[in-house]
């Protein structure tokens, strides 16, 4: 499955909070997230940088970043717990993000390796690929 497949299967399941995610889908897609942001700020910087010349086109524009950056989080948040799921934990640890260095613990175990198996949150889907790069 390639990058594209990938992003476009992670976002076709936004709102799938009970099956598995493979790492190839977590990581490539918080890749390009935070790629987007940083483009996002270098747009925003370099474009509508101390002028109000483009007030209307600078508010249309933040409206649209603000709309795919809640998207992304969305997307990240299901993909958080997928992940989570596919090392046949609860779901309920992506509430770490709330605690002090929680987020830190949170990142580590994205780092936990698969179940090859069914577990508790289903089997292994046929179109998840579990190798990063193709």
């Amino acid at each position: 499955m390639a990058v594209f497949e990938t992003l476009k299967l992670s976002v076709k399941r936004a709102f799938d909070y009970k099956s598995r995610a493979t790492p190839k889908e977590f990581w490539w897609f918080l890749f390009v997230f935070f790629g987007w942001i940083v483009l996002a700020v270098i747009v925003d910087e370099s474009v509508f940088m101390g002028g109000t010349k483009y007030l209307a086109l600078y508010n249309i524009v933040s409206i649209l970043w603000t709309l795919v950056y809640i998207g992304g989080l969305v997307c990240l948040l299901s993909l958080t717990v997928r992940r989570l799921h596919d090392s046949d934990m609860s779901g309920f640890w992506v509430l770490l993000i709330f605690v002090p260095l929680g987020p830190f613990i949170l990142l580590f175990l994205m780092f936990r390796e698969s179940t090859p198996h069914e577990n508790r949150f289903g089997h292994i889907s046929d179109e998840d690929e579990w190798a990063l790069f193709d």
